[in-house]
């Protein structure tokens, strides 16, 4: 079995790709996750390109991976972004 590394991850990070890549696995594991979803909006593809959240979630929580409420989730930017 191969295990991912912190290397394979900064590789990964360094790659235009990945900032579409994990707003498309946030949104998948939102979506098989939560309970309850009463508003989604988690952009994916080009949409996941547009500076400030990436996305809104409004959901029965499931501890300790999606609180209740409404959630925003804010891209991690490295510096020059």
């Amino acid at each position: 079995m191969n295990w991912v590394t912190a290397l394979n991850l900064e590789q990964w990070a360094a790659r235009i790709g990945a900032r579409t890549q994990l707003s498309e696995l946030v949104s998948r594991l939102v979506r098989a996750t939560a309970k309850d979803i009463q508003s989604f909006r988690f952009p994916t593809g080009d949409s996941a390109q547009i500076p400030g959240y990436d996305g809104r979630l409004t959901a029965v929580g499931v501890p300790p991976y999606i609180p209740d409420g409404i959630r925003k989730r804010r891209r991690l930017r490295s510096e020059g972004d």
